[in-house]
């Protein structure tokens, strides 16, 4: 799958957004740089679509990716080839995702403690932040600090934990990511799972609960589901998404509440 530079997008109709508030000026600059080999007349066109727009008409939409069969049987192939957590987050890494363009690498983060010596517990968020493309870690900056709080309620240190996203890389500016990019990720995330032995499931976020249980928040929160991949079984609670929460404060009741859920669903296992 090839590489796409912001000029393309831009010639494409997509309309984009950037972390940092961006001048049109400055995204013409940016492109010029990408896309040194473009014509006079793609770049005269490129120009005549900045002029008329201001900075915060730069809202960004999902990249026209169509997976096709051979795609989505080339990552189901690479994902279930993968022994042991080293060689997975090898083959992700230079699995060619359409957002590995736009952002770094973030791979999963798993328990460096004994399954016999924890609660096996396995967190699936939705996607990296800002704090973690900048970091290449998952669950950094101020809703790392909260999930941390939230697992220290019920005696669970992060390192007792596996953290696994939905995607491996941050969609540009952070929107919704696409059907086709989480079809893509998915086989590595089911693999994850399935290395892991991941019968204990914690999903942060409206994404992740519903990818990974059918589920829907906030009718469905704190509640208990029982899930599926192939033939592997667990159980899932959605909770919000700790970034929810430092916006809605009154959430953490709620969270509170699913927490107490987990820690009986970890007691009786």
């Amino acid at each position: 799958m090839g590489k796409y530079s912001l000029l393309d997008l831009a010639l494409a109709g997509i309309k984009w957004e950037l972390d940092e508030p961006a001048s049109p000026e400055s995204l013409e600059l940016r492109a010029k740089s990408l896309d040194k080999g473009s014509n006079d007349s793609q770049i005269s066109t490129f120009n005549s679509k900045l002029s008329t727009k201001s900075p915060g008409d730069f809202v960004v939409a999902p990249i026209p990716v169509t997976p096709t069969n051979a795609a989505l049987d080339a990552a189901d192939a690479a994902a279930s080839a993968c022994a042991d957590f080293e060689s997975l987050c090898a083959a992700i890494k230079n699995y060619n995702h359409p957002l590995s363009s736009f952002a770094n690498f973030v791979p999963p983060q798993f328990s460096t403690t004994s399954h016999q010596h924890q609660p096996p517990i396995t967190i699936i968020t939705d996607l990296p932040s800002s704090d973690d493309d900048a970091a290449g870690k998952i669950m950094t900056g101020a809703a790392g600090e909260l999930l941390d709080k939230m697992l220290s309620s019920i005696g669970i240190k992060r390192n007792m934990v596996t953290i696994i996203p939905l995607l491996f890389w941050r969609t540009p500016g952070g929107r919704t990511p696409s059907r086709e990019e989480l079809d893509l990720c998915r086989p590595f995330v089911n693999r994850a799972i399935e290395l892991v032995d991941a019968k204990k499931i914690l999903t942060l976020g409206t994404l992740a609960a519903t990818e990974i249980a059918s589920a829907k928040l906030p009718t469905d929160h704190g509640k208990v589901f029982e899930s599926r991949i192939s033939n592997f079984e667990f159980r899932t609670i959605p909770i919000w998404h700790p970034n929810y929460m430092l916006l809605k404060p009154d959430s953490k009741r709620d969270v509170w509440d699913a927490l107490q859920n987990l820690q009986k669903l970890l007691q009786n296992a």
